[in-house]
């Protein structure tokens, strides 16, 4: 990848770049709509797409202008064009990182759907890198650049993606449906709904985020009725390009979509020196994101200004807290060991009864390879932490169940079910296992 000059500026990735010249995403082959799965993780949406003709995992984000790549460092097949050094900045409170502007590449996020000319943005920190916390490859982030072309339909129940030529999208009634207005600024899409705070209702305009896992972010205004909560702790809500994000965490007492009323909603009121620049933009009052986006399934339409909600079957899944206080992640690999079916290897180390049974005489093992799962964060003064589970520790059982026979995802639904349960972790610590127990509570 050859490199032609230095180019230094800071681009606030919230903020359109304009100043890019660039094709577009099309369907080709007289296509006036595609469908394809996607992966459900952490309420992300995640798809394969092609990029100059390797295949690569990315999140569907649409609050995210340009597409940006990382952990794309033992990707040697890949090759981007017409690249040039700069700095970004993001969320977190860090400083600008480096990034790789490149122009001229081709996409490809179906056989129909493709950009001949795409420009992208590769992170070149090692750091940033969202796979250890989702449990699987994730090589970049796409958003704006399929919103602005398509009728964008996200059916979450049956992880369906739908992309819809603009001009042959027919609005269809339904009766059954809530269609709001959908305000697009500088290359992103914002809502206008009513978040209730104990009894008082507050006009909320949230930035449409399906790039964020978590269910509400507001933005602590006294002038507009947005107070810190009574009730609320402290927590890691996530990791963002300029470092990692907290923030309290809290429950709304309501949030009104059209005549959708959610109750007890899980929120989230990041630290000001996290989103710094951030609230001050678009009259913006916070974010809303994929664990109440997905209660729905979702029309986006950015080109007529509207967005349809329809409940799904997870409309009433109940909100994931951190009841434990451990936030997990794939560090590595670790050698564990695998019995194996001895039916089939009947014959040394066994025997036949009289009546023609095989008995075992051994065990027989496999040593195979299989992610660790490590402990990245424990919150202070949660279960884990006061049964003395630290950071680095990894996790080797749960209540009996080998960890390596489980996503991440599963894993971390196993360590927070709900308050009152017991849980048993075995842990390696420095190559000594531990146990720890603790028991589950609510702190909201």
């Amino acid at each position: 990848m050859r490199i032609n000059k230095y180019l230094v500026f800071f681009l606030l990735l919230f903020i359109s770049l304009n100043l890019l010249s660039q094709g577009k995403m099309q369907m080709i082959n007289g296509k006036e709509s595609v469908s394809f799965r996607f992966e459900l993780i952490s309420n992300l949406i995640v798809f394969p797409v092609e990029i100059n003709g390797v295949e690569l995992s990315f999140l569907l984000d649409s609050g995210v202008s340009r597409p940006l790549l990382f952990n794309i460092t033992d990707l040697d097949s890949l090759q981007i064009k017409n690249a040039e050094n700069i700095f970004i900045r993001g969320l977190g409170g860090g400083e600008p990182i480096k990034a790789i502007q490149s122009k001229g590449n081709t996409f490809s996020i179906h056989p129909d759907v493709k950009n001949f000319s795409q420009d992208l943005f590769v992170i070149v920190d090692e750091e940033i890198n969202f796979s250890p916390r989702l449990g699987i490859p994730i090589h970049g982030i796409i958003g704006y650049d399929i919103f602005k072309e398509f009728v964008v339909k996200i059916d979450y129940s049956k992880k369906k993606l739908t992309l819809y030529n603009q001009d042959a999208f027919k609005k269809r009634p339904c009766r059954k449906c809530e269609t709001l207005p959908l305000t697009v600024i500088k290359d992103r899409a914002y809502l206008d709904l009513y978040a209730q705070q104990d009894t008082t209702s507050i006009p909320v305009r949230l930035l449409l985020d399906t790039g964020s896992s978590d269910a509400i972010w507001l933005f602590e205004d006294v002038d507009h009725g947005i107070v810190e909560p009574q009730n609320f702790y402290v927590d890691f809500l996530g990791r963002g390009l300029s470092g990692s994000v907290f923030g309290k965490r809290a429950k709304l007492t309501a949030l009104s979509i059209g005549d959708f009323r959610i109750k007890n909603v899980k929120c989230a009121f990041p630290f000001e020196e996290n989103i710094g620049y951030l609230r001050f933009y678009a009259d913006r009052n916070g974010s809303i994101g994929g664990e109440v986006l997905s209660k729905f399934n979702v029309i986006i339409n950015f080109r007529d200004g509207e967005i349809v909600f329809k409940k799904n079957s997870r409309f009433r899944k109940p909100f994931l807290y951190n009841l434990s206080g451990v936030e997990l992640q794939h560090n590595g690999m670790r050698v564990v060991r695998e019995l194996e079916d001895l039916a089939s290897n009947a014959g040394y180390g066994s025997n036949n009864n009289s009546e023609g049974k095989v008995i075992s005489l051994v065990s027989l093992y496999t040593l195979i390879l299989k992610p660790a799962i490590e402990v990245a964060e424990v919150r202070p003064g949660s279960p884990a932490a006061e049964a003395g589970l630290v950071k680095g520790d990894v996790i080797l059982s749960i209540n009996g169940k080998e960890a390596h026979h489980y996503t991440l995802q599963q894993l971390l639904e196993m360590i927070n079910k709900e308050a009152g349960e017991r849980i048993k972790l075995v842990v390696d610590r420095n190559g000594s296992n531990l146990i720890i127990g603790f028991t589950l509570k609510n702190i909201l």
